[in-house]
């Protein structure tokens, strides 16, 4: 799992499915959600992926009454 600038979070992590693009992942090392920005597959001797992720940041507003 990279993150959006390629810098490297977490090594050999796995999934019990692959996630897709603009979906939110959670990383229980992080305590954090993360929007998955792309996931690039390769083949070399074992098929793997790269997911580059980015933090996601949200804040929760109560509209006044």
């Amino acid at each position: 799992i990279l993150n959006d600038k390629w810098e490297k979070l977490i090594l050999n992590y796995n999934f019990t499915h692959i996630p897709r693009r603009d979906e939110l992942i959670f990383l229980d090392s992080t305590g954090k959600y993360y929007k998955v920005l792309n996931v690039i597959h390769y083949l070399a001797k074992k098929q793997g992926i790269f997911i580059i992720v980015k933090e996601f940041e949200y804040e929760f507003q109560l509209k006044p009454k």
